[in-house]
């Protein structure tokens, strides 16, 4: 029979049997019903043996940062984590090489089974004050206005970016000279990156010679759309980013002397939001 609870045991022939029953029962309630307040806010803890066997639910308090708890390697078939830490205090459960990271305000039943890594995480539950008191989260709104979430690369955690936009046009056959070929007006704010990174164009029929089509905002230009002879997509000269507001005009111009024949042209404007 175990004795996983290191309950004080009754031998044989022993006087004043009461004493001993007595002893682990109260043992067994406290295991069943104690709850046990660490304290984290200068380090990680570690439960004693005696800790472990005599609470059933474990407070980590106090901590502002991340801290770890580390529970022993005693077989227990439940007991309850609570992560009572603010700010940045995510607290990360431990056993031998297993770990189980808790958010801000979160409850987690486990059971460890008595083995150096044996650690199991049965139920999580509660709240978390903000979203940025997650574990796997940006830890700051600051300068992140407007921007969206979504998983990370890795696929291990979320990030803000940038919601992303474009305007487009075609243009069949050949411009004529000094023509509009695109025409935009922002209905809020716009920029456009420096070099153009995200934009992109083509032309069916490239040039005979390099032709150069005039980027404008307001009837000012601020950049160029570039074909080399017989390139048949373009290359982008935007030497700072620009900021359109809501009521600024986007123009794509046409040269003013020769088309030299390109034809067929698609281009794409990439900016954020």
């Amino acid at each position: 029979m175990s004795n996983n609870l290191d309950l004080s045991q009754i031998t044989s022939g022993q006087s004043n049997k009461h004493t001993t029953a007595n002893e682990q029962s109260a043992e067994l309630d406290a295991a069943l019903t104690e709850k046990l307040s660490v304290d984290l806010s200068s380090s990680s803890a570690t439960l004693t043996d005696e800790q472990f066997r005599r609470n059933i639910m474990f407070t980590g308090t106090g901590h502002t940062v991340a801290r770890a708890l580390t529970v022993p390697a005693i077989e227990r078939g439940f007991f309850v984590v609570k992560n009572a830490g603010t700010s940045s205090g995510a607290l990360t459960v431990t056993r031998g090489a297993t770990t189980v990271v808790m958010a801000i305000g979160t409850y987690a039943v486990f059971a460890t089974d008595g083995t150096t890594d044996g650690l199991e995480q049965l139920a999580i539950g509660g709240s978390v004050g903000a979203f940025t008191d997650l574990s796997d989260v940006p830890s700051s709104y600051s300068s992140q206005g407007l921007k969206l979430v979504r998983v990370n690369t890795g696929e291990t955690a979320l990030e803000f970016f940038d919601e992303t936009t474009a305007i487009a046009g075609f243009y069949g056959g050949t411009p004529s000279t000094s023509e509009v070929i695109l025409a935009w007006v922002a209905n809020e704010t716009v920029v456009f990156p420096s070099g153009l990174s995200t934009s992109s164009a083509y032309a069916g029929t490239g040039p005979s010679a390099a032709t150069d089509f005039d980027i404008q905002k307001n009837g000012v230009s601020v950049g160029t759309m570039s074909f080399a002879m017989s390139a048949n997509t373009a290359t982008f000269t935007f030497s700072s980013a620009q900021t359109f507001s809501a009521g600024d005009r986007f123009e794509l111009i046409a040269p003013a002397g020769t088309l030299n024949s390109i034809a067929d042209l698609i281009y794409s404007f990439g900016g954020t939001k």
